[in-house]
C-alpha cells in the first residue's frame, strides 16, 4: 500500500473530522427519535451496548467538553451521553458540572426534566482550594526541572517549548493577580 501524499492525507484527515463531527448529531437524532424502541430495545443503554460496542469511539479528553456540551444542549441526559460515548456516568457528570448547559433534559424514558443548578462554593473556599492545587503543581514542576534530563530536553523539543510557553503565561497571569490580592489585603 502506497503512502499518502500531503493532499491525500489532508483529504483523509478532513473526512475523518467531518465524520466524527456528524457522529454526535446522529447520536442525538437516534436518541430523540427513539431509535432503540423502533428496533425493539428495552433501553437506550441496551441499544448502545448492542449496536455500538464494537465501534464505539471514545471522546478524546481535549474534545470531551465540546462533545458533552453539544449532546447535553440537544437534551440528552448524563446517562444517555455516557452510554453513547462509552464514558462513565461520573466522567460525564463531572464534565457537565463544568459546563453552563441548557435547563432541560430529555430522560431515557422520553420525558423532559428540569435541571437543578449546581451548588456554588464560596469564593474564598474556591480561591483557597485552587491556590493549594496550584502550589502542589508548581512544586511538582520544580521536581521535574531538578531532573538531569530537564536541561537536555530544552534543546529542540517542541513539547518542552510549548510547555514552557504555558508556564510563562501562567506566571504572567499570577503576576497580574498577586498585586491585586495584596492591594485588597490592606
Amino acid at each position: 500500500m502506497d503512502d499518502l501524499t500531503e493532499q491525500g492525507a489532508r483529504l483523509l484527515t478532513d473526512a475523518i473530522k467531518g465524520t466524527s463531527n456528524g457522529l454526535w448529531a446522529l447520536i442525538s437524532k437516534a436518541y430523540h427519535r427513539r431509535a432503540p424502541a423502533a428496533l425493539g430495545y428495552v433501553s437506550w443503554d441496551a441499544y448502545c451496548d448492542s449496536e455500538f460496542e464494537s465501534c464505539r469511539i471514545r471522546i478524546p479528553r481535549e474534545e470531551r467538553e465540546m462533545v458533552v456540551s453539544s449532546l447535553r444542549d440537544s437534551g440528552l441526559s448524563i446517562r444517555a451521553i455516557a452510554s453513547a460515548t462509552g464514558s462513565s456516568v461520573g466522567t460525564i457528570a463531572a464534565t457537565c458540572s463544568k459546563l453552563n448547559a441548557s435547563t432541560t433534559t430529555t430522560g431515557i424514558d422520553g420525558r423532559t426534566y428540569g435541571r437543578t443548578k449546581p451548588k456554588r462554593y464560596s469564593l474564598p473556599k474556591a480561591f483557597r482550594d485552587h491556590s493549594e492545587k496550584l502550589e502542589t503543581e508548581a512544586r511538582y514542576l520544580q521536581r521535574l526541572a531538578a531532573d538531569e534530563r530537564y536541561a537536555q530536553s530544552l534543546n529542540g523539543s517542541e513539547g518542552m517549548k510549548s510547555a514552557l510557553g504555558t508556564v510563562r503565561v501562567v506566571r504572567q497571569l499570577l503576576a497580574d493577580l498577586v498585586p491585586d490580592a495584596e492591594d485588597n489585603e490592606s
